[in-house]
């Protein structure tokens, strides 16, 4: 079953951030992409937090706010041609647990890090 999504959120003003070295796993094209964050638990601010997390290692934040509906684990999706910056974050982030393909249903567009109770960070 999908998740009827919901999403607020607040545009934070992070500065964009230079591409990430070329890596096996990574391949040429990884860069450090723009992310927005959500967060799918009730741990108050766990979206802020992350953001936080992701914007001192050099990603940049294009949006953090809620999600509404039900993942079991934190999921990063992707849009075509973004699968290699999204294995560059999840190799830096071992909370991230899926790569998925971004679906037309998510609002937005690039990364949205749909984050759940089980980060660690």
């Amino acid at each position: 079953m999908r998740p009827t999504p919901s999403v607020s959120a607040s545009a934070p003003a992070t500065p964009s951030a230079p591409a990430a070295e070329p890596s096996a796993t990574t391949g040429p094209r990884a860069a450090k992409v723009p992310v927005t964050v959500l967060n799918n638990s009730r741990r108050s601010g766990l979206a802020h937090h992350v953001a936080g997390e992701l914007a001192s290692g050099g990603w940049p934040i294009a949006r953090v706010g809620n999600f509404r509906g039900r993942l079991a684990e934190t999921t990063l999706y992707y849009p075509a041609g973004q699968l290699d910056s999204a294995r560059l974050l999840a190799r830096h982030y071992p909370s991230v647990q899926r790569l998925e393909p971004r679906p037309s249903w998510l609002p937005g567009h690039g990364l949205t890090l749909v984050v759940t109770r089980y980060w660690q960070g």
